[in-house]
């Protein structure tokens, strides 16, 4: 997701931790595999399809590899300088090149390759706002952070939400609940991350929990709180509207909330154990 670029520049500018893309993938293996087995099959048992078998399913798919054709040279290019890109990104830590770079690089190669064209790139207007944006946000952290705002917020905070006391796995649930629990109220998952993340790491500073073991199971949280509600994310707005054109029927709130919270409670079930197996070296 787009956010989760945001949330690593503001756990390094806000906690000084520096979450790097085998870091993160290391610590998303095992939950991200737990939601590729299991949710699909908590979901069918607790809101089951309407229609359980495709018996054309063959066809289906030999006439849409027949509308879409042979693969086209600029397809074959854009796979190998996405290959490219993601090595690029997962042994940063080992050349040191930082991931904007990469992402510039692979820009700059599928422009050179005629991949994309420039008014291909200067026509996504989303892709634009969300990076002028983010820009802006990120810029007024950074400079909150070198004005030392961020640590008088945690001396301010500690008045009124004392979690010193707490232990680090007791801490964390109580950030992730916190995380969680908010969700509600934001429609967008990027202004979630953007607005309310850097005042959840200056909360997580005032804990004994360490702050990289914070930084991630908030940036999972994240993800996993985007599935509580049918707005969480802009995704979910595009799945409804499909639905509704082709059924004319929009999902029950009430069964999306349910299943969203079932799913987000065996997640971070599995993301705080995993923590505090970690933080014990059990």
């Amino acid at each position: 997701m787009a956010t989760n670029s945001i949330t690593v520049s503001l756990a390094n500018e806000i906690m000084k931790v520096n979450l790097e893309w085998m870091t993160w993938f290391k610590a998303a293996v095992v939950p991200a595999g737990l939601v590729l087995i299991l949710a699909p099959w908590i979901l069918y048992k607790i809101y089951a399809p309407e229609l359980k078998v495709i018996e054309n399913v063959n066809e289906i798919a030999e006439k849409g590899l027949n509308e879409l054709g042979p693969v086209k040279r600029e397809e074959k290019l854009l796979i190998v300088f996405f290959i490219l890109g993601v090595l690029g990104w997962m042994t940063g830590s080992i050349t040191g090149i930082a991931f904007i770079p990469v992402g510039l690089a692979f820009l700059a190669c599928l422009l050179l390759f005629g991949v994309l064209s420039w008014n291909d790139v200067v026509s996504e207007k989303s892709a634009w706002q969300t990076f002028v944006w983010y820009g802006a946000f990120y810029g007024c952290a950074v400079a909150l952070s070198k004005g030392g705002f961020y640590v008088y917020l945690v001396d301010v905070i500690k008045n009124y939400l004392d979690l010193s006391h707490l232990s680090e796995i007791s801490a964390i649930a109580v950030l992730v609940f916190i995380s969680l629990a908010v969700r509600y109220f934001f429609v967008s998952n990027s202004a979630f991350v953007v607005s309310f993340y850097p005042v959840l790491f200056t909360l997580g500073m005032t804990t004994q929990a360490h702050p990289m073991y914070v930084a991630l199971s908030l940036a999972f949280s994240a993800g996993y709180g985007a599935l509580l509600t049918h707005y969480g994310n802009g995704g979910w707005c595009i799945y409804v509207l499909q639905r509704l054109r082709a059924t004319e029927n929009l999902l029950d709130a009430r069964h999306h909330y349910g299943c969203g919270e079932r799913v987000n409670l065996l997640l971070n079930r599995y993301s705080l154990l995993e923590a505090y197996r970690h933080l014990t070296g059990t």
